[in-house]
């Protein structure tokens, strides 16, 4: 009888694990098909200009700003969706923690310039128009800075 019991025990423990097993691979194959649907959607309302709407599929991958935790592709989406909104209150968090995802945005990047000689940091601006110096594809951007510094 104890044998028996401990056979029955056996089985069950093997039939549970198995059970908790297939239900942890069923959820990360559900969440990794979910999260494809989601980026195309975002690429699309992007594509669209329609930001704004992306941005509520954007910050679901990492709670509300400014102290969401969004990573890879996700950011780089957040910084188009706010750099076509010209949202600089949030554009300026993100660039100070990520500065390199700003090399592929130079506009979001003129309205950070914009923003820190409003603020007046001299440095951080300086800075700035350093790194775009020889790779600014659109001058027209930092001739706007430039008249902003003028007036």
């Amino acid at each position: 009888m104890n044998k028996q019991r401990r056979k029955l025990i056996m089985i069950g423990a093997f039939a549970t694990i198995g059970l908790l097993s297939g239900s942890f691979a069923w959820r990360n194959f559900v969440l990794a098909k979910q999260e494809k649907q989601q980026i195309a959607v975002t690429q699309r309302l992007l594509g669209e200009q329609r930001a704004a709407d992306a941005l509520s599929i954007i910050w679901s991958h990492g709670g509300m700003p400014p102290t969401g935790e969004r990573t890879g592709r996700w950011l780089e989406f957040e910084i188009t969706a706010l750099e076509q909104l010209k949202e600089v209150r949030y554009l300026l968090p993100l660039y100070d923690k990520h500065k390199s995802l700003f090399d592929n945005h130079e506009f979001a990047s003129s309205l950070i310039a914009r923003a820190l000689l409003q603020s007046h940091d001299k440095e951080g601006y300086q800075g700035l128009l350093k790194h775009w110096e020889k790779t600014k594809r659109h001058p027209e951007y930092w001739l706007e800075v430039e008249v902003d510094k003028k007036i």
